[in-house]
């Protein structure tokens, strides 16, 4: 039986883990909206502008109370949003973005802007920046704020470009199989939007490049006293051609260029909304495909020396280190010696072979396993594994390994050696055994059945004495291979045997068809990607739905024409589609949503989502 205390002690647990559980529960409930304003440059000219960010923390539809500042004018750049999970709370928060441009010199004060939704409000803190007169060229030798954007120059005839590339990182001669770290800008005159069709492609017969990654690296730069925005790729090239070789890189993109609003004469002598201030509002974008090309690169792809090459040097160019282990160390004479050779660094991997014994005397070899293994930035791993078996008794210790190769960047070739490994054979080799001795022969005068006889008196209790009785005739003894019903029944039985396989094979064949597999993954991705659709539209983010309709467009003519989804255009749709199609229309829609001035209401995105579904069907 239970005693009070006991009761007690129960209901007192009982009791503080509920408190624990509700305190738990109303902090991780607790949330209170948050937000912050900062400036990408405090300090800007009048021919310059900065960019406002609202970051807005746990609001879900942030409205903003923009102040009016005499001298200063804000206008919208977009938004973005964020979701982060933190010990299994997530947070979610939106990033506003305004640029702000001023046509007076002098300091200015941005006060606290208030940002709120149904639920909450939230308030920022006071900014101050500084608005300069306008500055000149680079060539003048001012030097810009820490806070703004790094300032490059202008090649030639990139000035009057819109967008251009630039490659970087490149000397002017390399070996044969080197691999070559390799920069790729892309640079977009800021205020025009862009799209990228493709991730850049090289264009070189002498040249291999590694694959890119699709998230290139985004920031802001000065060129000749105009800002851009750049995407920049880290890569590498492994040159496969000797010779003067040339090479350039390829970008196809779509930049949406804004249109000035036509302005109407008043009889007033003009109206406000005549101010350039109100083209960022009521402006809109013309499409315009474009295919960006780099310069003409010539590079001299020299020949590796001949001098001081070594006999085992089998093509590996670059900068490596060696680690060699063997398995086990203490084992029986003829027992096989598993080696783990790893050979890592950054270089061409391709060409390298297995680590050679310096001394094979008296040990016989396998051929080796290889695995490469490839990182960041050019470095890699390639694992050997090498059976070794020794042959003779007194040997004490694996010899060292040896691999050359070629260090382009000391022009000559190294060789690397490992340590050598210790043994313990126990065993010695056995002698082989003496051939057996043949027996002799049994004189005629003494047959073996005249043995037997001899030895019939002593008594075999444990054995019947031998008796012959007879049995059933036959005519004949055939072979069951022969008889007719066998050869029918096993003829019969491999016919089943063939059909079942010809039924199976095509089945899986009509299964792994291009056509049947495309289809069941565009049936698959519309499913998903209605579903993403509806979330959004539950959830009342009208910019989500228009996303998700553009991405189930592209990722549906995507695996129809296997083509990468961020590669199809209103143009490609046009001309498969016609103009008059449903789909161009709700692409249209879509582009005017995101990049326009009008926002579809409810009863359009419904509309827009069923004749999405029925025609993607």
């Amino acid at each position: 039986m239970i005693n009070s205390r006991g009761v007690q002690a129960v209901f007192a647990s009982f009791t503080l883990l509920f408190l624990l559980l509700a305190t738990t529960l109303s902090a991780w409930g607790a949330t209170s909206a948050e937000a912050t304003a900062s400036l990408s440059q405090a300090e800007f000219s009048v021919d310059d502008s900065s960019h406002l960010t609202l970051t807005v923390h746990d609001m879900s539809n942030p409205q903003v109370e923009l102040p009016a500042v005499d001298g200063l004018s804000f206008v919208p750049r977009g938004q973005s949003f964020h979701t982060q999970w933190i010990n299994g709370r997530s947070s979610k928060s939106v990033a506003l973005v305004y640029e702000i441009r001023s046509g007076q010199p002098g300091t200015y004060t941005i006060p606290a802007m208030v940002i709120r939704d149904k639920k909450q409000e939230a308030k920022t803190s006071p900014l101050q920046l500084t608005v300069t007169a306008a500055r000149s060229a680079n060539s003048s030798g001012q030097q810009l704020p820490p806070s703004a954007p790094r300032t490059t120059r202008l090649g030639s005839g990139e000035a009057d470009q819109i967008a251009f590339i630039r490659l970087g990182n490149l000397e002017k001669e390399y070996y044969p199989g080197e691999v070559v770290p390799f920069t790729i800008k892309a640079y977009f005159r800021e205020g025009i939007r862009a799209s990228l069709n493709s991730l850049p492609q090289l264009v070189s017969e002498g040249f291999i490049m590694e694959q890119v990654n699709n998230q290139p690296h985004q920031q802001r730069e000065i060129v000749a006293n105009l800002a851009y925005t750049v995407l920049s790729w880290q890569t590498s090239l492994s040159p496969i051609k000797q010779g003067q070789q040339s090479l350039t890189v390829e970008l196809d993109a779509t930049l949406l260029l804004p249109q000035q609003r036509r302005r109407h004469p008043s009889s007033f002598g003009g109206s406000m909304f005549d101010d350039s201030f109100f083209d960022d509002f009521f402006s809109r974008y013309q499409k315009k495909p474009v295919h960006i090309t780099s310069p003409e690169i010539e590079l001299a792809i020299i020949s590796l020396p001949k001098e001081g090459r070594p006999k085992d040097f089998s093509g590996a160019v670059g900068n490596f280190e060696l680690e060699v282990s063997a398995t086990p160390t203490e084992l029986e004479l003829g027992e096989p010696i598993t080696l783990s050779m790893t050979v890592s660094g950054r270089g061409g991997f391709d060409n390298m072979e297995s680590p050679k014994l310096t001394d094979s005397n008296g040990w016989k070899t396998y051929p080796a396993s290889e695995k490469l293994t490839t990182g960041p930035d050019g470095q890699a791993v390639k694992s050997f594994e090498q059976a070794v078996v020794p042959k003779k008794g007194d040997i004490t210790a694996i010899p060292p390994m040896r691999l050359s190769y070629f260090d382009p960047q000391d022009k000559k070739y190294k060789t690397l050696t490992s340590e050598a490994i210790p043994l313990a054979i126990k065993g010695k080799a056995e002698p082989s055994p003496p051939p057996p001795t043949q027996p002799a022969e049994v004189k005629a005068e003494q047959p073996v059945l005249a043995a037997v006889e001899q030895d019939s008196e002593t008594p075999f209790p444990t054995l019947s004495p031998l008796r012959a009785e007879e049995g059933t005739p036959v005519q004949s003894i055939e072979p069951l291979y022969k008889k007719i019903w066998f050869q029918v029944a096993l003829l019969t039985c491999l016919a089943l045997l063939a059909l079942v396989a010809f039924v199976r094979l095509r089945r899986n064949h009509r299964s792994r068809h291009p056509d049947r597999v495309r289809r069941k993954l565009m049936k698959e991705q519309l499913q998903k990607s209605l579903r993403r659709i509806e979330e959004a539209r539950h959830s009342s983010d009208e910019r989500q739905v228009l996303t998700c309709c553009r991405e189930a467009l592209q990722q549906q003519f995507g695996l129809l024409w296997d083509r990468p989804p961020s590669a199809i255009t209103i143009g490609d749709l046009s001309n498969t589609a016609g103009d008059n199609s449903p789909l161009i229309s709700i692409m249209n829609t879509i582009d005017d949503g995101l990049y326009g001035d009008h926002t579809p209401d409810k009863e359009e995105m419904a509309a827009m989502e069923s004749t999405l579904a029925e025609e993607l069907a």
